[in-house]
């Protein structure tokens, strides 16, 4: 039994092992603002394989980047993309060795937990904070109960031309967490 155990432990750690990452790049028509950026992040995020934080958006070429342990087609993403407004126009994997690597070295500088009131008393430090992360390199991540999550995205992100990652987490609880992550100087 242990020998089983041992072997089936085996088969896993090497297909784990095998699993190669693919890098794709992706035409994206209709977007305009760093709402549409979300959007389309969060989207692709659902797709199976898909790293979340390796999505990287560029608002102003219409190209999104991103990785996957799986293999992702044209298909799927027009798919995924349907009903939203924006649209695939071409999908290429990159040779991973033409990719550069942009990722930077980032700092908590804000961690805000609100537990009281309806968050959009709060709707004038959500846009401070959304200018802050827009005019900066720098990630973002929200927790909060889902029926808030439009309510909350829209102080920070609507009518800004400058893309920002953020990533959205559904709460289990009404607290809403929000931390801004800025690029540290220097790297």
């Amino acid at each position: 039994m242990s020998r089983i155990i041992l072997i089936l432990g085996l088969f896993v750690l090497s297909s784990n092992l095998l699993a190669t990452e693919r890098v794709y790049q992706a035409d994206v028509e209709g977007m305009v603002c760093a709402f549409c950026v979300y959007s389309v992040s969060r989207d692709l995020a659902g797709i199976p394989g898909v790293e979340p934080d390796s999505i990287d958006v560029d608002l102003d070429n219409g190209k999104v980047t991103f990785k996957s342990t799986e293999p992702v087609s044209e298909a799927t993403l027009m798919s995924v993309f349907e009903d939203t407004g924006f649209r695939i126009t071409t999908l290429s994997e990159l040779d991973r060795g033409s990719v550069v690597n942009n990722d930077e070295d980032y700092q908590l500088v804000l961690s805000l937990t609100i537990t009281e009131r309806a968050p959009s008393v709060f709707a004038a430090l959500f846009e401070a904070v959304g200018v802050l992360a827009a005019d900066n390199p720098s990630r973002m991540v929200l927790t909060a109960p889902v029926v808030y999550e439009e309510e909350l995205l829209k102080p920070i992100l609507m009518g800004r031309r400058q893309a920002m990652k953020l990533r959205f987490v559904p709460a289990t609880d009404e607290a809403i967490q929000l931390q801004l992550f800025l690029a540290v100087a220097g790297n």
